[in-house]
């Protein structure tokens, strides 16, 4: 069923591509996780694919799960306490950043987002003209569609 249950195209060509990258003065392998709600297999699966050292994850989860991230001693793997919301439909709650904020708050302009995995109950509707609108560029990005 693909890498924690999602479909990832050619996961095994990652570490040639972050490499290729890197020696062409780039930076190493990103990846965006937003809203998994306490299931982390997708980002442990990566994790055991690729090795613990490649890829720096960063998981947004603004749920009541989020205390239970902090119990995890994960290498290269960042918890931040908000989610993501569109820039078209800003809430004044501060635990709901835009994608642009986030990248700023991260410093992470002008990086390569190399997995964006999003599964945020409605978000990515407001959410999705800036994941193409961002000072990142995407290479995957696994998306779960709820309603309308």
């Amino acid at each position: 069923m693909g890498v924690g249950g999602r479909w990832l195209c050619d996961p095994h060509r990652i570490p040639r591509i972050v490499q290729e990258r890197e020696d062409n003065g780039g930076q190493g392998c990103l990846i965006y996780s937003v809203s998994p709600l306490g299931d982390l297999k997708f980002e442990f699966d990566i994790r055991k694919r690729l090795g613990n050292e490649l890829c720096e994850i960063h998981v947004f989860d603004n749920s009541k799960h989020y205390d239970s991230y902090k119990l995890l001693d994960m290498e290269n793997v960042h918890f931040h306490p908000w989610a993501l919301e569109g820039s078209t439909k800003l809430s004044s709650a501060r635990h709901f950043m835009t994608l642009q904020e986030t990248i700023e708050t991260l410093g992470h302009r002008k990086r390569v987002i190399d997995v964006f995995k999003i599964d945020c109950e409605r978000c990515e509707w407001e959410s999705y003209n800036d994941w193409f609108n961002s000072d990142v560029v995407m290479m995957q990005i696994l998306v779960e569609t709820h309603g309308e």
